[in-house]
């Protein structure tokens, strides 16, 4: 049974016959529609504000036909209705949309062929298909996605830490493990494509900021794009300190075996965390960092190696020589280098830090 409102319940219900439903007994602000399968109870909403995305509403309802021939025949049918769709082949299942008097998106959809077409039956859910529209994409995609283990087969037990966090386990881990923190606007899986280009053995660990900037994902709060909340960098590089004590101890990571990549904003509080947090980060990745720290520490950073890599045309860039300064006049190991780029990344990029790890993994 589904339970429908709409604010033109009548128009709704007339709309509705088509797919096979006729009315059925009414009580109060309910009409009940009635098919050989189901029922939909149709509530008459007038008055009420309707609901937007994102705040639990339906997005849309599905009705199944019979086979491809009754798709095409109910998009002859509808004409010209309101957002009305071609008939789309999903491979899998043919479908159209189209929108009630209500606004209501509504799919009638074919059953078959259904997911036996490429893949037989008994080997359903092994193989990750990538839509064709995505294939350049596709090695990209394979490492973003979530890793999931069959019945049977070894699982990571995620643990309760302060970050939200993800990780990638190659094909054959090396030992290594590489960190990642996005830059703003991103999530913990931003990073996992360039990260897996640049090592591609690595256990990559994504992890997520916890600061939300009006939806926005970043590790710290700001006044603007160039002053920041310094409390709340401090605490985050503490939290994020004790995240990685976490994730060291419960997952059994080698620490020795840890690299550290940053972008934007995560090379920033990478940055940070450094300097505040001294010997917990060994080797580090910083892409367009910049020094966020006012009256920054000089801590001893001896034994830490930085490749900091900053763009030409990148409009923070002149704001890099501090954080240079603050790493190699705490004693670190600072690779510095500007790139014929902008903010954004690059394949030199790419390069420089495959090249920069595999020296630093090797030493």
């Amino acid at each position: 049974m589904l339970i429908g409102i709409s604010d033109k319940p009548t128009a709704s219900a007339e709309f509705l016959a088509r797919f096979g439903y006729s009315k059925g007994p009414a009580e109060g602000t309910v009409q009940r529609l009635v098919s050989q399968s189901d029922v939909i109870d149709l509530r008459d909403g007038s008055g009420f504000v309707p609901a937007i995305p994102g705040t639990g509403m339906i997005d849309h309802v599905a009705f199944r036909a019979t086979d491809a021939n009754a798709v095409r025949a109910m998009r002859r049918d509808l004409g010209t209705a309101q957002g009305l769709t071609e008939v789309h082949d999903r491979r899998y299942f043919l479908s159209l949309y189209v929108r009630d008097p209500a606004g209501h998106l509504i799919e009638h959809a074919t059953d078959g062929p259904g997911f036996a077409v490429d893949e037989p039956p008994e080997a359903l859910g092994q193989t990750l298909f990538i839509p064709p529209h995505e294939a350049e994409r596709a090695q990209d995609l394979r490492v973003m996605l979530p890793q999931f283990a069959l019945p049977g087969e070894e699982r990571i037990p995620m643990r309760d830490l302060p970050f939200i966090h993800r990780f990638h386990t190659p094909d054959d881990p090396d030992g290594s493990v590489i960190v990642l923190l996005h830059g703003t606007g991103g999530n913990e899986a931003d990073l996992m494509p360039l990260a897996h280009r640049i090592a591609p053995n690595a256990t990559l660990l994504g992890v997520r900021g916890r600061s939300n900037e009006e939806g926005i994902n970043r590790w710290f709060r700001r006044y603007d794009a160039v002053s920041y909340d310094q409390a709340d960098i401090r605490s985050e590089a503490e939290a994020f300190k004790g995240f990685m004590d976490g994730a060291i101890q419960s997952y059994g990571l080698d620490a020795a075996r840890i690299s550290y990549l940053g972008y934007s904003n995560g090379a920033n509080i990478l940055g940070a965390v450094m300097l505040l947090h001294p010997g917990l980060v060994q080797r580090a990745i910083l892409l367009r960092g910049i020094n966020v720290l006012e009256d920054a520490p000089t801590p001893d950073l001896t034994g830490t190696d930085v490749l900091l890599l900053s763009g030409t045309q990148d409009p923070f860039a002149r704001l890099a020589p501090a954080l240079e300064a603050a790493l190699r006049g705490s004693g670190a190991t600072l690779d510095a280098r500007t790139l014929p780029a902008g903010h954004d990344l690059s394949a030199t990029d790419l390069d420089a830090a495959k090249a920069w790890l595999d020296q630093h993994e090797a030493s």
